[in-house]
């Protein structure tokens, strides 16, 4: 485990402490509405933090760039959950607990293909540059090669040709 990740484990691990000790403390009656309520921001949280240590330890610089809207997202999902989860504890003894989990579900459903969609967004984005990568490495090769036989080459006009084909090659969409 490397030193940041130990730093993240550590904030969101004081953020939680927080959380739960004022809940507690602010909440008197814990009935099935809040349970659930609770339940649902603790699995939110807790695919935050694994999503937040996944893409923290991307080292790709590549794939860097998906780390700030990852991270604003997955964050925006669980404010939403804790405003969420704040109404109803405001209401719990007018909702009924099929409700609570209703809206949680469809939020967390949310939050869950958001996070799938990046993900297939990040791969299919690695598999382009790698494509990209392999193309260029063969017309670097084919350059090469060309340039090697415009230097072993005698005739002139044949010498010529080789240089038009080698531009063609060097200058080529990979």
């Amino acid at each position: 485990m490397k030193k940041n990740n130990g730093l993240i484990i550590a904030i969101y691990l004081i953020i939680l402490v927080i959380y739960n000790v004022l809940t507690f403390i602010l909440c008197k009656n814990l009935n099935s509405v809040f349970w659930c309520s609770y339940g649902f921001l603790a699995v939110t949280y807790i695919l935050h933090v694994v999503v937040q240590l996944i893409f923290t330890n991307e080292t790709n610089k590549n794939k860097q760039f998906i780390k700030l809207p990852m991270f604003i997202l997955s964050s925006l999902f669980v404010f939403v959950q804790l405003i969420i989860n704040v109404v109803f504890l405001d209401l719990k003894e007018q909702t009924d607990i099929k409700t609570v989990a209703v809206v949680h579900g469809i939020c967390l459903a949310i939050y869950v293909i958001s996070l799938l969609i990046f993900i297939v967004i990040k791969n299919s984005t690695q598999k382009r540059t790698d494509e990209i990568k392999q193309n260029t490495l063969f017309i670097k090769g084919v350059s090469i090669d060309i340039e090697m036989m415009m230097r072993n080459c005698g005739d002139a006009e044949i010498k010529e040709t080789l240089g038009k084909l080698h531009d063609v090659v060097l200058y080529s969409d990979p």
